[in-house]
């Protein structure tokens, strides 16, 4: 084996280390930990932060249409997300973006517009990124439950 084959061969060996540095950091580790759970009233959505360092939440998109998530359990609040859950043709409501501290965890209530049991899947989306790396792209974190979960939540006593 000759000098140039070897350094091709390191640099082929340290490019596929990086890339999997890159996906373990991104995908596997440090990951916002999201979860649905039952209040008194509705359902919740918890974030926690994972990592050791800040986080910010960029946004926290829900579809279908007519499902919001509210800062707190108060009217007002509650009031602010039912109207983010009216979507009009070609206008975005407010993201809803803070910061997480170090081990932080921070929850919403879900409101619905109608308050019947979803005939379909209900998603939440959590866009973030770290504070310091501004750069590096993070992949959002999906929350999914389908309607048998909320009518199993509905059943539930607390």
């Amino acid at each position: 084996m000759d000098v140039v084959e070897t350094v091709k061969l390191v640099g082929a060996l340290v490019g596929l280390l990086t890339g999997f540095f890159v996906v373990a950091d991104r995908v596997l580790l440090h990951r916002r930990i999201v979860t649905w759970h039952r209040t008194e009233h509705n359902v919740g959505v918890s974030i926690k932060n994972s990592a050791n360092e800040s986080v910010l939440i960029e946004d926290i998109l829900v579809s279908p249409d007519g499902w919001a998530v509210a800062w707190s359990n108060e009217l007002g609040d509650n009031v602010k997300a039912a109207a983010r859950a009216i979507k009009f043709e070609g206008e975005e409501p407010d993201p809803i973006s803070f910061v997480l501290p170090v081990d932080g965890e921070r929850t919403f209530f879900t409101v619905r517009r109608e308050q019947t049991l979803p005939d379909q899947d209900v998603k939440i989306r959590v866009r973030w990124r770290f504070c310091r790396n501004r750069w590096l792209p993070q992949l959002p974190v999906t929350l999914t439950a389908n309607p048998a979960f909320f009518a199993s939540l509905e059943n539930a006593r607390i």
